[in-house]
């Protein structure tokens, strides 16, 4: 193996964790998210939602909905 060869992985590999590095962390933002609702839940807020579900059965083509409030 030559200097030419050792120089280029050492700098692929320098690149990728410089990459990980200044990637954000996701899970602080998950972390973030979630203490925003459960405070929310604390706080006695009511979450509701209306819902539509329709499917196609792929062999017999039937349809089928489902319809609703959470």
């Amino acid at each position: 193996m030559n200097w030419t060869n050792i120089i280029a992985k050492n700098t692929v590999f320098l690149f990728c964790i410089l990459i990980m590095a200044l990637m954000p962390d996701s899970s602080w933002a998950q972390e973030n998210i979630f203490s925003e609702l459960k405070q929310n839940f604390d706080e006695g807020q009511v979450f509701k939602a209306d819902f539509v579900h329709q499917s196609v059965d792929s062999y017999t083509q039937d349809t089928t909905s489902d319809e609703g409030w959470i």
